[in-house]
This record gives structure tokens, C-alpha cells and sequence, in this order.
């Protein structure tokens, strides 16, 4: 198992009976399951003008943004329509779950829920998020890996979307250092 495979757990755990909480990748009975026409139908479904965005960067100076996007139309079909998808916040979170595995290291993630993309507190749990494990001089940086040898590894994270985000900081650190390890991030 990967060392990243912990953002899974958390994710399972924190957002636990929601959509949110379900691995990207899909589950290998999921996967072997889903004939052509589930893939076509839910493509007709969903794939429509209304529902897509586009992003383009880079070096345009020579094109309008209306140039682009009439180039862009005039390769591709949009169909007409929207489908709204529910955007529920109900979850069955699990305050702790574990994964054992046979290993030396231990990877683990203390985090908990944020504000959403359009929140005015966003940027400031941006700048959280970079204070406590965003770079090598971060409080858990320090305190973690420079002063106490705890971790290898130790970072925090922020993320938004649009009816929730959440924070979280990750360390990778030897199995017997978890639990001092844990209490130390929990107390920054």
C-alpha cells in the first residue's frame, strides 16, 4: 500500500456515508461492473453545456478570451441542458480509523472540516495551512522533524470546494513514534 493511501482513509473517515468519502480510483468490484452503456449513459447525462468549464493557460496574447472559446466551440459539440448534482453535507463521519499494515513507518492525518470555495475565510485557512506544515520552516516542521526527530515527513493541507473543505496535516514517522508524534501535531 502507498504511503499517500492514507488521504483514502481520511477522506472514507471524515466524509463517511457522503459521496466525498468514496475513493477516487473506484473499488475493483465497482470497476468491473460498469458496462459501456453505464459509461454512455451517464456521459449523456451529465456531459452538457451547462455542466462543463473550461481553463486555459498559457501564452494566448494573440487571441481574446472570445476568440478561444470560439475556436474551442468550433471543435467540440456541447449539448443543450444542465443536470444539477445534489450537493448534500449529511455524513456519518468516523472520528478515528486505522489500516494496519505490516510496515515500519506509520502514516498518519489529523485534520478536520474547512469552509467551502466561496467562503471569505478560505484564504485564511490558506495562510493556516501554510503556517502550521506548508513549507520547511512551518511550525510542524519544526517542532516535529527539526527539534523532535518525530516525523520524516510533515504537511498541511487546505482544500475547498463548493459546500465544504477541510484541513488536514499529514507525517509519515516510525511506528514507535506514532502516538508521541500524533500528540504533538494535535497540540500545534
Amino acid at each position: 500500500i502507498a504511503p499517500s493511501h492514507v488521504f483514502n482513509v481520511f477522506d472514507e473517515a471524515i466524509f463517511a456515508g457522503n459521496n466525498l468519502g468514496r475513493y477516487v480510483g473506484g473499488e475493483l468490484e465497482v470497476i468491473n461492473n460498469i458496462s459501456r452503456a453505464d459509461i454512455t449513459n451517464f456521459y449523456k447525462k451529465y456531459y452538457l453545456g451547462g455542466n462543463i468549464y473550461i481553463s486555459v493557460c498559457g501564452n494566448f496574447t494573440s487571441k481574446t478570451a472570445d476568440e478561444i472559446s470560439d475556436l474551442i466551440e468550433s471543435k467540440f459539440t456541447f449539448p443543450d441542458g444542465i443536470t444539477k448534482l445534489g450537493k448534500s453535507l449529511e455524513f456519518k463521519q468516523e472520528k478515528l480509523r486505522f489500516l494496519a499494515k505490516n510496515s515500519q513507518q506509520t502514516n498518519l492525518i489529523a485534520g478536520f472540516y474547512g469552509c467551502p470555495f466561496d467562503s471569505p475565510d478560505r484564504i485564511g485557512l490558506k495562510l493556516l495551512s501554510v503556517i502550521l506544515g506548508g513549507n520547511m520552516s512551518s511550525r510542524l516542521h519544526t517542532e516535529l522533524r527539526e527539534k523532535r526527530g518525530l516525523a520524516y515527513d510533515v504537511r498541511t493541507f487546505s482544500s475547498s470546494i463548493s459546500h465544504i473543505g477541510i484541513i488536514e496535516t499529514v507525517a509519515g514517522v516510525a511506528d514507535e513514534k506514532a502516538s508521541e508524534a500524533l500528540s504533538a501535531v494535535i497540540a500545534e
